[in-house]
């Protein structure tokens, strides 16, 4: 009786352990996976991301290198997206 009730406590944990590890990589792997096939699919293609933080980097890199020149007129448009987000307006050009 001592051993069922020994291994029942043991067992408990691991399998709530098995469960969060599961949930964890099909969240992080699984899912992102999925989804990047989707948009593939329907042609929409990107950069490939890098483990763990995806295409941060690249993004930060491109928003150090966006640079305003011109006059103070030059600078009134309505087209502020490649502004805001210039890593979007390279791949778009890229991709």
């Amino acid at each position: 009786m001592e051993f069922v009730q020994i291994l029942s406590l043991i067992m408990a944990p691991v399998c709530f352990l098995l469960c969060v590890c599961g949930a964890v990589l099909y969240r992080c792997f699984v899912r992102p996976l999925i989804v990047r096939r989707v948009l593939e699919r329907n042609g929409l293609r990107g950069p490939s991301p890098s483990f763990p933080l995806g295409n941060i980097s690249t993004m930060r890199k491109l928003a150090r290198s966006t640079v305003v020149h011109g006059s103070p007129m030059s600078l009134i448009t309505h087209d502020i997206h490649p502004l805001l987000f210039p890593h979007f307006a390279e791949w778009r050009k890229a991709f």
